[in-house]
């Protein structure tokens, strides 16, 4: 290891670079989760209760689904340095991501004995556009990214090594705690790291030849604890059939109408050997599966949510595109404990769209689907690694490097090109850049008004007027679950379910959405300023009773 030592930390130094440089401003604006997570942290560092009054809780009530609070802590020593800002509350995600680049690192390595090829991994990895995306936005995955990777190599160093009793044990207790952590932080984990420990424990008894104690009892205890996150959370079940496959109508409409159609033709043996629930959703899975294994996903449109996407860019390089291939081919060409390894990382690919293909809500989903980039990362740098390797005249192998490199940069600046200048600008609406800028501006205007009437176009502004401290801690703890309701009152603010609500009050700002057509019986108004997206589309309407001009 020591001769690759310098390569190493120069590939990790430019990972850095790629995950903090403009980490404030990139991506542009805090969008919701990230603003619950920041202020969670911050109310958990006074006070020791999150936003609801909870004292150290193991999950954040936020907006749509709970959370796990794990972030929100993990934020609080970075806050505490660096002050309150968006760099800090982003920062815990860009270390997350680097981390778990070495832990890749060191569980390629150790799974394949290969240094050049787990150097590989590193460096694709480093420059992989969707781990840049993910590094660098407040987002529990790469939580559960970095601990699903680090109990592999736990599982993988306890399963495949021939170690002392004492250090059995150890190895052990660090993969269960680390399995803990990693169901605990996303729902999508619940599903494959069992399955992914099940597929190491088959690659470790049938293929190594090791005993199947340890494994056995560690997928045991996996599943326990997948049991124990899902049921302690409050709704947890509830959201997972909410999200589910079977929650949306549509399979089933779809389903009533084939049987209707088939009735007049066919016998009823006919028809519910063919147009059934199992062939219907069945159908509906697949559909959802293949979707993440075309080339508009991976290579050129990306994946839900829509805040994540970078314009005309996928989540791989299109130069991927034939490594990819050629990297599949060639391992499983191989003879012995490479090809062995290379049908373990094919399994894996084959299980992580399970999770995705199951829901229906962001169904082709970048999020859930993230550990879909280990052995895509995989198989990338195994194509890249033979295209080096592969001319014997070094005419011809300097030539194919050149051009191998040649079209790596000219993608990487595409990429960074399409981040920078396009991203902040696409669909902008999907970031509350709005309601960050009306904080802005109530921050300086809010004392010329008696109250501030606040129509929820975006659903949650309150968050970000209390991170600029126009709402007391004190107030938004105390109001829940008030805070829940369509409409309520936090301190000068009230907030109302109509999204273009403008009242008669004196002194009272009414903020109302940029798109909103006003009656003839609004009561009379003058419109102060308006606030827009980032793309200039229009964001909200401030108003104040009067007659107009």
């Amino acid at each position: 290891m020591h001769k690759h030592l310098l390569s190493i930390l120069l590939i990790l130094v430019f990972a850095v670079i790629l995950r903090v440089v403009g980490l404030g401003e990139l991506p542009h604006s805090l969008q919701n989760d990230e603003a619950s997570f920041f202020y969670n942290a911050l109310s958990l560092f006074q006070s020791g209760a999150d936003e609801d009054g909870r004292r150290f809780p193991l999950y954040l009530n936020s907006f749509i689904d709970p959370k796990p609070a794990l972030f929100s802590y993990l934020q609080i020593p970075f806050i505490a340095v660096l002050g309150k800002t968006v760099f800090a509350a982003r920062l815990v995600s860009a270390v997350l991501g680097v981390a778990s680049l070495i832990v890749l690192y060191l569980l390629a390595r150790r799974l394949s004995d290969n240094e050049s090829l787990a150097l590989a991994i590193l460096f694709f990895g480093s420059i992989s556009p969707w781990h840049i995306v993910l590094s660098r936005s407040t987002q529990e995955v790469i939580l559960s990214f970095f601990f699903f990777l680090l109990t592999l190599l736990f599982a993988a160093t306890l399963f495949l090594s021939k170690n002392t009793r004492s250090k059995q044990w150890f190895w052990f207790f660090s993969t269960c705690l680390s399995s803990l952590f990693c169901v605990y932080s996303y729902h999508s984990a619940k599903v494959l790291l069992p399955l992914f420990t099940i597929g190491l424990s088959v690659y470790a008894v049938a293929v190594m030849r090791q005993k199947i104690i340890w494994p056995l009892a560690t997928v045991v205890l996996q599943v326990c604890f997948v049991l124990a996150t899902t049921l302690m959370v409050s709704g947890g079940l509830s959201r997972a059939t909410a999200v589910g496959i079977f929650s949306t109508g549509d399979t089933q409409l779809v389903l009533d109408e084939q049987i209707r159609i088939a009735t007049a033709s066919s016998s009823p043996l006919v028809i519910r050997f063919f147009h059934n629930k199992v062939v219907n959703y069945g159908l509906a899975f697949l559909d959802t599966y293949a979707s993440h294994f075309t080339t508009e996903f991976l290579f050129l449109r990306g994946g839900d949510p829509t805040r994540y996407i970078v314009p005309f860019h996928g989540l791989l390089y299109i130069i991927e595109l034939p490594l990819l291939l050629l990297g599949i081919f060639t391992s499983l060409s191989t003879a012995g404990k490479q090809k062995k390894l290379a049908l373990l990382f094919l399994c894996w690919l084959l299980l992580a769209p399970v999770p995705s293909a199951l829901t229906t809500e962001e169904s082709v989903s970048m999020i859930r689907t993230s550990l879909l980039l280990v052995p895509l990362i995989f198989f990338v740098a195994s194509g890249g690694k033979f295209v080096w390797q592969v001319a014997r005249r070094p005419v011809f192998r300097y030539s194919l490097r050149g051009l191998l490199l040649l079209a790596y940069l000219l993608s990487f600046a595409y990429f960074i090109h399409q981040y920078t200048v396009f991203q902040p600008r696409y669909r902008p609406w999907t970031r509350q850049y709005i309601d960050q800028e009306l904080a802005t501006y109530l921050k300086k205007h809010h004392d010329s008004y008696t109250e501030v009437t606040i129509s929820k176009v975006t659903g949650q502004a309150y968050v970000y007027l209390a991170l600029q401290n126009l709402i007391s801690l004190d107030t938004i703890q105390s109001s829940f679950p008030t805070r829940l309701q369509n409409e309520y009152v936090l301190g000068k603010f009230h907030f109302v379910d109509a999204g273009c609500f403008v009242g008669s009050n004196p002194g009272t700002l009414y903020v109302i959405g940029g798109t909103c057509v006003l009656s003839p019986q609004t009561p009379p108004f003058v419109e102060i300023a308006d606030i827009r997206y980032f793309d200039g589309a229009e964001g909200y309407r401030l108003l104040l009773p009067g007659p107009q001009l």
